[in-house]
């Protein structure tokens, strides 16, 4: 079972996400967002490749955004689709997230299914529920 789904959005596109932990919340969102660029399967031998990650951001909300940014930003400058996540998310005064995504590289820009530009600060509130956390997330397409 997927720990997102897509929701009606009088614009863009809007992401419901869930997630038992912040760390799953994140990479669930991350997933969201890269079933959405590109659903498909890599077929190709392609490159593997690693990215360290490191974000710093005052809130949760604005760390994921930040988060989701990143990525997009990682996807389109290097062609790098991620297969997985090792992060972790410390929630002091300062928001911090570190950690290390595996993925390919040189992946065919054919198969790129919606052209995500950014995600939206825009009312992103990261919900505590009784089965962990949820949020809801627009994206610019």
């Amino acid at each position: 079972m997927r720990n997102y789904k897509f929701i009606e959005h009088t614009a863009d596109i809007a992401l419901e996400v869930r997630g038992k932990t912040v760390p799953e919340l994140f990479m669930n969102s991350a997933e969201g967002l890269f079933s959405l660029i590109y659903p498909g399967r890599i077929t190709r031998k392609i490159r593997e490749s690693e990215r360290h990650i490191h974000i710093k951001a005052e809130t949760l909300e604005d760390l994921l955004i930040d988060w989701l940014n990143e990525l997009i930003s990682i996807f389109y400058t290097y062609h790098f689709l991620p297969k997985s996540y090792n992060i972790e998310v410390k929630a002091a005064d300062v928001k911090v997230l570190k950690g290390i995504i595996k993925g390919s590289v040189d992946i065919d820009e054919s198969k790129i299914a919606e052209e995500v530009k950014s995600a939206a600060y825009h009312n992103v509130k990261i919900k505590r529920e009784a089965e962990g956390f949820r949020t809801i997330i627009i994206f610019d397409v």
